[in-house]
């Protein structure tokens, strides 16, 4: 059977179309490997709607073999599963997509990638991105390399880290959903177009980032040193970002957001980290985490 493609426009209404399309095209399947499905590219949708620009692209290719889905957005942005904790509002579709496909992966393409799960496979190995060779898409080699400076951020507790993420993370989705309905204001899809640009100008070094984070996670690090490699003409987006935060920081204190303020620890954590960066870019030394 030929592949079944489907475009969608980057708006909330496209999840549901995407679960309709796919429910339809695997009629004559089980309800089991359906059901699977409709979610796992549920996950998928939204998750291409919250991080990347423009339209998703969404195959379908049945075998005798398995049921294979690939939803394709223009973010370089590897995903990785993230170990927030239990109570977290995001940050588990990935956790389902490891639970419920029999494989999955991602494969990097010109204009972004294509993130892609199997169900009924039995396939050889690990089919998932490992966390330690997440490839950098601007190299030694990349023709925008010249100029590039090495961040080091050093000490940094992987804990500390992810608490801030897993906030950070809760923020976006809420924006999102709030943008993609039109009922919002200038603040929150100003911020959403500055976390597109900086995934679009930095989403390498955002994969080594969480990939090293992962890394150090699993191996029950308390401290990692980070590397990441940024070209200080992007200086001002890091900028904007410290400054629309603490923004999005006041409106979950006044209660207009369901998303919560901002910890004391994750502010802290926030502003040493983001100030290595700036202090860097600028030709400052690095400074390790201060707070023990």
């Amino acid at each position: 059977m030929p592949p079944a493609v489907i475009d969608l426009a980057a708006e909330l209404s496209s999840v549901r179309q995407a679960r309709s399309w796919v429910a339809r095209a695997l009629e004559g399947q089980t309800e089991e490997q359906t059901d699977a499905a409709v979610l796992l590219t549920s996950e998928l949708v939204t998750n291409a709607l919250l991080y990347a620009v423009g339209p998703i692209r969404l195959t379908l290719v049945i075998t005798p073999r398995h049921i294979r889905i690939e939803v394709c957005d223009s973010s370089p942005v590897v995903p990785l599963p993230k170990a927030y904790d239990s109570e977290a509002l995001t940050g588990r579709g990935l956790d389902l997509v490891e639970a419920l496909s029999d494989a999955w992966g991602v494969e990097r393409q010109d204009n972004g990638k294509a993130v892609w799960f199997e169900i009924g496979a039995s396939l050889s190995g690990d089919q998932r991105p490992d966390p330690e060779s997440v490839p950098d898409v601007q190299g030694d080699d990349s023709p925008d390399s010249a100029g590039l400076v090495e961040v080091r951020i050093l000490g940094l507790p992987p804990q500390a880290y992810l608490d801030s993420e897993q906030h950070n993370d809760a923020l976006m989705r809420e924006f999102a959903l709030i943008s993609r309905d039109d009922r919002t204001s200038t603040l929150p899809r100003q911020l959403l177009e500055l976390v597109a640009e900086i995934e679009l100008f930095f989403g390498a070094q955002v994969s080594a980032s969480r990939a090293q984070i992962a890394a150090a996670v699993a191996r029950g690090d308390r401290a990692v040193d980070l590397h990441i490699r940024m070209h200080p003409k992007n200086r001002g987006y890091v900028e904007r970002s410290v400054a629309l935060l603490r923004e999005a920081d006041r409106y979950c204190r006044e209660g207009d957001l369901l998303t919560l303020a901002a910890s004391e620890d994750i502010l802290r954590f926030r502003d040493w980290y983001l100030g290595q960066v700036l202090a860097q870019l600028d030709g400052s030394p690095p400074s390790p985490w201060p707070y023990g």
